[in-house]
């Protein structure tokens, strides 16, 4: 079995580990840091599609238990207007069709947990200090807290160490980028305003925009105030009586009729440069970044923690069956062509979102005045509703131009509204409290085969499972779906079509999803 070296025990660290070891590979997983630095609590957004992933891992039910679901979100205008944005979860398909709020340290725990679960072990205080690829394998030099040091021999190194990686740095890859002119101001405070617990506040001023995410607890938010910087780019100390001021001047400003804000405990406050960069490649050699060592940007949107988070499970399961002697290496190289491209978008719309939140001049000024009651108004209109949830959310994200995307000759007759090779593959409700992720749940792939009421198809489809499963095993998980009162009476039911017509199965329709939850073949039978 490969050794495989996972450096960082961060949520996208930890993540990898868990993929890895939950599809039959055991890594090793180092942290420099000999116990979590306290800026780890910064990312506390939870997308829809990080929630499904949870769902496939089983830990969904306990991140919810302790996280808080935002319903809504109230914009204000700098005339001191307040618009209310309600997040309706039939936007997306998904069971988990709103985003949570959790503060980071909490995911790392629980993930922690999952990952002990597994049988892997997070060795604390130890560094990835040296990194040679030789031809047959590597060794990677590692700096425990005690000073040893021990040389290991790695045949895949997975750089999920953040910001300031080691891998990136030891394996060359270079990570372009630049820094904003403005900082980012943030506190985690218990706070009395007028505004609910339960809501997501933005409120753009004529020199920033400060942002108010709601946490678990009473009267708990996560403060973002995004401003031109006055402090050197090193400079990380936020007093709280600055922190205050700044948060009663860019409150009252837009809102009006809200209270002047009392801060009832200081949690946590710091500040920081704002930077914008992403490497040219996920990959050289036997080395992979992941998370904020291949990507950072603003927290505009929320999308940092769930895009390394995927990162991680989009190359965790290739890995896996590349160690396993599954599949050949060659299929790692769609790590690099999917996930880079996600993460080129993810730059470029945060740019975009921060220019429009916090740029300087008279056209960020401009934007901040009349975007706010734009917006409030655009979103009343299902069609911009939709794409901005599935963009924010990450279900929307799409691989249709990977190799692992295949589309059959027949599946040119599936109608145009049915998902393509290469996009995630839709939850949908097949019955009471049963759903398409239920089936897809597992460290396999699953073979969907729609059967519709077609006799014929049904028992083409039986005898097709039986194949598989005696050829694959436990790699492929064949499920033969037909409408209600078809026969014979086999594999599961959709009782009111709802899947049937997502899928666009005619009936006919076959779909391979991978372990990502993403389409990887389709095809249609007749």
């Amino acid at each position: 079995m490969a050794n495989i070296l996972v450096v960082g025990a961060g949520p996208t660290g930890l993540t990898m580990a868990a993929t890895l070891a939950r599809h039959g590979v055991m890594p090793r997983l180092i942290e420099r840091a000999t116990v979590p630095p306290a800026d780890r609590s910064r990312a506390i957004v939870l997308q829809a599609r990080t929630l499904e992933l949870f769902d496939d891992l089983g830990i969904v039910r306990e991140v919810l238990d302790e996280a808080l679901v935002v319903a809504s979100a109230n914009v204000f205008t700098q005339g001191g207007g307040r618009g209310t944005i309600t997040i309706k979860p039939e936007w997306i398909d998904s069971l988990y069709g709103r985003f949570a709020t959790l503060p980071q340290d909490e995911t790392e725990r629980i993930l922690g947990e999952l990952v002990a679960r597994c049988g892997v072990t997070a060795e604390r205080g130890v560094a990835l200090v040296g990194f040679e690829d030789g031809e047959g394998s590597g060794v990677a030099v590692l700096q425990h807290a005690d000073g040893r040091e021990e040389r290991m021999e790695i045949d895949y190194l997975l750089g999920c160490d953040g910001a300031h990686s080691a891998v990136r740095h030891l394996a060359g890859i270079e990570f372009p980028g630049s820094m904003y002119p403005d900082e980012c101001l943030l506190g985690d405070v218990q706070m009395r305003w007028r505004l609910p617990d339960d809501q997501l506040s933005i409120c753009p001023v004529a020199d920033g925009v400060l942002l108010a995410f709601p946490l678990p607890g009473e009267h708990h938010f996560r403060i973002i105030m995004i401003l031109p910087a006055t402090a050197q780019p090193e400079d990380r100390h936020l007093e709280a009586e600055e922190f205050l001021a700044q948060l009663r001047r860019m409150v009252p400003r837009v809102a009006g009729a809200v209270d002047e804000p009392t801060i009832l405990e200081s949690r946590w406050l710091t500040r920081y440069r704002l930077h914008s960069r992403g490497v040219p490649t996920y990959r050289k050699g036997r080395a992979f970044v992941a998370g904020d060592a291949a990507h950072i940007h603003s927290p505009a949107g929320g999308q940092g923690m769930n895009t390394g988070i995927q990162d991680a499970y989009n190359l965790g399961w290739k890995l896996a069956l590349v160690a396993r002697g599954v599949v050949p290496p060659a299929v790692l190289d769609t790590y690099h062509t999917e996930r880079h491209r996600v993460g080129e978008v993810l730059l470029k719309s945060t740019d975009r979102m921060f220019s429009a939140l916090a740029g300087g001049g008279r056209i960020g000024l401009a934007v901040r005045r009349f975007a706010p009651a734009l917006a409030i108004r655009a979103l009343g209109f299902p069609i911009v509703g939709k794409r901005l949830a599935r963009f924010v959310s990450q279900t929307g994200i799409r691989y249709r131009d990977s190799a692992l995307s295949t589309e059959a000759h027949g599946a040119g007759r599936l109608p145009r509204h049915a998902p393509h090779a290469g996009d995630r593959a839709p939850d949908v409700e097949l019955g009471y409290r049963h759903r398409v992720s239920d089936l897809l749940r597992g460290p396999h792939h699953t073979l969907l085969l729609f059967g519709g009421r077609s006799t014929a198809l049904i028992e083409r489809f039986s005898e097709l499972a039986r194949e598989v499963t005696a050829r694959y095993g436990d790699l492929v998980k064949p499920v033969v779906i037909r409408l209600a009162n078809a026969q014979p009476p086999r594999g599961e039911v959709d009782e009111h079509g709802a899947a049937h017509d997502r899928y666009g199965a005619d009936p006919g329709a076959i779909y391979l999803v991978r372990p990502d939850g993403y389409i990887g073949f389709r095809g249609a039978e007749t």
